[in-house]
């Protein structure tokens, strides 16, 4: 027969209650709800024993799913379980009927529930354990949400689409507004959206709920009544009844312009180093050691000539193989010394095999990060394509070395190459060439810079096509040259400056345009010779013993170069000069003239045009008018004829005729403007001698006029290009000589 009694513990229960009705129906309510539930029970001062569990998720909770009814409580539950039960139990025991604690092993959170009941014979306790993980994530949630700024909750009568606000958190109160503002209608939540957002707001509003969608979000700015501009984040539920009728919407609005400026701050940084890395034309590269992966910018790519990211090979060893076989070492080891932290940083200059443009050179720079371990487990850096600052490397010191215009060695080099000679004691086994280009400067100053610049050319080819392999040739001055010879007696030396002389006269035979000539001097070392400097001394003098004898020989052949190269073109008929001479001879000797000057009228005949020489051969052969400039470059020829008499003996007498046989009577010829009697009387009988006979002879751009209209033209122009005198006894002589 069962015993009862009430004890201090709650409800007075028989000892043989558990298998009772009470008992069956506990547990058949347990096993109906969503929860656990177990009942313990304890003798006097013995350990509590697990009567009931209900095992349904016992797992999640560290029960054994194998627990049997009747195991004392340190074997049925986890240690760390009972941490948070034995003090529970205590409470009971100490005279309380009810107790709980939450238990969270771990992202999961547990609410227990004990309630005590009592007998005379045992201690009974039943126990709930719910899972409230989701209900603590929303508290932590909503926490969150408002300690991080501005969160308003509101409650939308019918669908969001009818701004109804039923109920709003006084947390508006922080963009300056009561929620009753927003209940009563007197303020339009619509009103506070900003001008640029509120259609797309609405329009999304509308869009959703005729589309049946339930749950959306949105951003836009609020205005605040202070007109604070707000960023948020609006999420915005509606719910629906059985009839499918949205019957309220509510809405989480976020405060998020704190993320909006962070986003607009990473947007302007983002942008900022994308244009500095465009800017900078550089290439990036980010390889992940570990794995083996290499990110590649397409600034990257597209230096190594490869479009897509997909025709290179996502490793290091892709690009490793395409380094050119001699740099290959002294990139690896300079990576290797960086990544075991030998160096600061990995930066080296190599060359690698481009997908079109063949070898390109490349400056890699990058820094690695290192776990605990001391192991690189990362780089990244950039790629610089340095070709064309190579290039420039190499042409600079190209033309550190040698002569830009003749690609010779330069006088440093030559210098050096003396300096080597003395210090080996070869001086007396070396010869020293020294040649000089005669008359450079009166190509520089009469024909321009450019005609001088190719005669050094010429020069320097007929030197280098003359020397032995390994002589050594250089330009050491403005029109000077410097050859070294090395293992040499004095029949080397002689032999190679015969073939300089030879190929001289070979380029003067096949030119028609220019005449070159050179000094040369040339020594050779003895065994008395004490250095190389002593030979070249010599040399140099010789050369100048030799360009005193040239001077005059050269300036000779050059005035009979332009008058070839004029003859050659066929700017005047061939017959032209010696008909003007005798023309100039046959007038001269029916008027007062000295013997003086009838002999510089006819030297002056036959060289008065020897400047158009330098004109060139597109305006003297042009058929048409010529144009203001053309004809300011045809006037230049009587200048440069005359600077060409004063270096040429045989012409000097005639040299200030030569450059003012085109003066007018009137003042208005050229190149000094003089007029009437300041000019030369030579130069009168000249000008207007050339006129007739240029009229009378075929010119690129007419006919030849007759006798009669040449004079006829002359006397027109008496008094204005003409001396009236001599034009009128030259016409009478003309027309007195005719047949």
């Amino acid at each position: 027969m069962d015993s009862s009694s009430s004890g201090p513990y709650g409800q007075e229960v028989s000892s043989g209650w558990w298998d009772g009705k009470f008992g069956f129906a506990y547990q058949a309510l347990v096993r109906m709800m969503p929860c656990v539930g177990f009942m313990l029970t304890r003798q006097q001062k013995e350990e509590w024993q697990i009567t009931f569990i209900e095992r349904g998720i016992t797992s999640g909770l560290g029960f054994e799913l194998t627990l049997q009814s009747g195991r004392v409580l340190s074997e049925g539950f986890s240690p760390e379980f009972n941490e948070l039960l034995l003090p529970s139990l205590d409470k009971i025991l100490a005279g309380e009927s009810r107790s709980e604690f939450i238990y969270q092993p771990a992202i999961e959170a547990y609410s227990v529930q004990l309630q005590a009941l009592q007998n005379q014979d045992n201690t009974v306790v039943v126990g709930i354990i719910s899972d409230i993980t989701e209900l603590l994530l929303a508290e932590r949630r909503k926490k969150a949400l408002a300690e991080s700024g501005l969160v308003l909750y509101c409650l939308w009568r019918g669908p969001r689409q009818n701004w109804c606000f039923e109920r709003i958190t006084p947390s508006v109160r922080a963009i300056g507004y009561q929620p009753e503002d927003f209940v009563t209608g007197r303020v339009k939540y619509t009103e506070l959206i900003h001008s640029e957002d509120l259609e797309q707001v609405i329009s999304t509003v509308k869009t959703n709920f005729e589309a049946g969608i339930d749950s959306f979000r949105m951003i836009y700015r609020l205005i605040g009544s202070d007109g604070v501009i707000r960023w948020v984040h609006d999420m915005t539920c509606e719910m629906r009844n059985h009839k499918g009728q949205v019957i309220y919407s509510d809405s989480v609005i976020v405060d998020i312009t704190e993320y909006k400026h962070l986003e607009e701050k990473l947007r302007v940084s983002e942008e900022r180093y994308t244009l500095a890395v465009e800017g900078a034309n550089d290439g990036l590269w980010d390889w992940d050691i570990v794995r083996n992966y290499t990110y590649r910018s397409p600034r990257y790519q597209e230096i190594l000539g490869y479009a897509e990211a997909e025709d290179l090979a996502p490793n290091m060893e892709s690009v490793g193989d395409l380094i050119h076989p001699d740099d290959r070492g002294g990139a690896y080891s300079a990576l290797q010394e960086h990544l075991r932290g030998l160096i600061p940083y990995f930066q080296v200059e190599y060359r690698v095999l481009s997908a079109r443009d063949g070898y390109k050179w490349l400056f890699v720079r990058g820094k690695a990060i290192w776990n605990d371990a001391g192991e690189a487990i990362r780089i990244a850096g950039s790629v610089t394509d340095i070709s064309e600052r190579k290039q420039t490397e190499e042409q600079l010191k190209y033309l550190s070395l040698h002569d830009p215009l003749t690609r010779l060695s330069n006088r440093g080099v030559f210098e050096r190459a003396m300096d080597d000679l003395n210090r080996q004691g070869k001086c007396s086994s070396s010869g020293v060439i020294v040649c000089d280009v005669d008359g450079l400067k009166l190509y520089n100053d009469i024909l321009g810079h450019q005609v001088g610049d190719t005669i050094i050319v010429a020069a320097a080819e007929v030197i280098v096509n003359s020397l032995r392999q390994g002589d050594i040739a250089a330009r050491i001055g403005g029109d000077e040259f410097g050859i070294l010879l090395s293992n040499v007696d004095s029949t080397n030396v002689s032999t190679v400056v015969a073939r300089i002389r030879k190929a001289i006269e070979d380029y003067n035979q096949n030119s028609n345009d220019l005449i070159l000539s050179m000094s040369i001097g040339w020594s050779q070392g003895k065994e008395s010779t004490t250095t190389i400097s002593d030979i070249f001394k010599k040399a140099d003098d010789n050369m100048y013993v030799e360009k005193r004898t040239n001077r005059q020989t050269f300036r000779t052949l050059l005035s009979g170069s332009f008058m070839r190269k004029l003859n050659a073109l066929g700017v005047l008929p061939a017959d032209y000069n010696n008909a003007l001479s005798n023309l100039v001879d046959e007038f001269v000797s029916t008027i007062d003239c000295t013997d003086i000057k009838r002999v510089q009228l006819e030297l002056t005949a036959k060289f008065h045009d020897i400047g158009m020489a330098t004109v060139s051969p597109r305006i003297l052969l042009k058929p048409g008018t010529l144009s203001s400039e053309e004809t300011v470059a045809m006037q230049r020829h009587a200048e440069r004829g005359y600077h060409i008499a004063l270096v040429v003996p045989e012409l000097q007498p005639v040299a200030e005729l030569i450059r003012c046989h085109h003066e007018w009577w009137n003042g208005q010829g050229y190149p000094l403007g003089l007029e009437g009697t300041e000019i030369p009387w030579e130069c009168r009988v000249l000008h207007l001698t050339a006129a007739f006979n240029a009229m009378v002879h075929d010119r690129p751009y007419r006919k030849a006029l007759s006798v009669t209209a040449a004079c006829q033209e002359i006397l027109r122009c008496c008094g204005t290009q003409f001396d009236p005198d001599l034009g009128e006894q030259f016409c009478r002589f003309v027309q007195s000589n005719q047949p």
